[in-house]
């Protein structure tokens, strides 16, 4: 049922990586960095790429963080 999960280092990280790919296939998988903070002054950024090439993209500022730090999750482990 979990969505998401922190990983503190690298160990960890590929640790979840190795999980979450047992789970739902490497193409499920999305790996994110989390930037701790408010959101004033964090940017999201989207885009569509094919063959290695954006073909649109969006950048935004972060006016708020919800949820704070994850929607619903859960520490596995």
């Amino acid at each position: 049922m979990a969505k998401c999960w922190k990983a503190n280092d690298r160990a960890e990280l590929l640790s979840r990586y190795d999980q979450a790919l047992s789970l739902v296939g490497h193409d499920a998988i999305v790996l994110q960095e989390f930037v701790p903070g408010t959101g004033s002054n964090q940017f999201s950024y989207a885009a569509v790429w094919h063959c290695g090439k954006p073909l649109a993209s969006l950048v935004a500022r972060r006016t708020r963080q919800f949820p704070i730090e994850f929607g619903f999750h859960q520490h596995i482990g």
